[in-house]
């Protein structure tokens, strides 16, 4: 589905006009029988009209058309429930009509859209980047090197079991074939690895908050190696400075 190419400004002016003949005489039925059967013809972008109107009216502030507008503003709302049954059965529908963020300015005329563009409006900045719906991931046609294989949990967690196993590993062989008076092959290794693997974690704690982070139960087995890890970088940097001293009184 063409996020861009579904008209959404014509939806949200047809919701607008809630002074149509149709609600004097009839009310949520019919009403919600025309954004039903939008919906049916793929505008899953009804109940965001519905929702976005509803804003609009709630802010009328004025004193003879407040109480109206507040009555128009539930009215939407009720629709928008309404609109969201159609959905109950197709869960990525539903997660399409909840959660994508549609164009305001789909399908309006081209004169809104220039006096918008003169006017720096900020929905015109969704114009500049690609947009890609949701979708459900099928690990069967994505290719092995694909980077959204790390939003999947369960190789997310895979991965990073093995990347604390070959870490510890590591330090396991740095510790056998530790030399006294410099840094062999095996101890600059586990070094990189390690400060590679630090980074990681820091990283990871400034994105997402230390209270989030600590809820973890693996970060904490991460952050008590870090102490390790600091120690064997000081005594090595130590030993490597101490390398010539040791070479002359050999």
């Amino acid at each position: 589905m063409q996020v861009n190419a579904t008209e959404v400004y014509p939806v949200i002016q047809m919701i607008r006009r809630l002074t149509a003949p149709d609600l004097t005489y009839t009310l949520i039925r019919p009403l919600g029988d025309k954004y039903g059967a939008l919906q049916r013809q793929g505008n899953l972008s009804v109940v965001f009209c519905l929702l976005l109107n509803r804003v609009y009216f709630i802010r009328d502030r004025h004193l003879t058309t407040a109480a109206l507008s507040q009555t128009r503003a539930d009215l939407c709302e009720i629709l928008a429930i309404r609109a969201l049954r159609e959905h109950a059965e197709n869960m990525l529908e539903l997660a399409l009509a909840l959660t994508t963020s549609w164009p305001v300015y789909s399908g309006a005329p081209n004169f809104l859209l220039e006096r918008a563009r003169e006017e720096n409006d900020d929905d015109l900045e969704e114009r500049t980047y690609k947009r890609n719906p949701i979708h459900f991931y099928d690990p069967h046609k994505a290719p092995l090197l694909d980077h959204y294989r790390l939003k999947v949990p369960a190789i997310r967690s895979v991965l990073e079991f093995m990347n604390f196993v070959i870490l510890f590993i590591l330090f396991v062989v740095a510790l056998e074939y530790s030399e006294l008076d410099r840094i062999n092959i095996a101890e600059a290794i586990f070094m990189i690895y390690a400060l590679g693997f630090t980074l990681e974690k820091v990283a990871a704690m400034q994105e997402h908050g230390i209270k989030v982070y600590f809820k973890g139960t693996w970060n904490g087995f991460d952050l008590a190696f870090g102490k390790p890890i600091v120690d064997f970088h000081c005594v090595a940097s130590h030993k490597d400075r101490q390398s010539p001293f040791t070479a002359r009184t050999q």
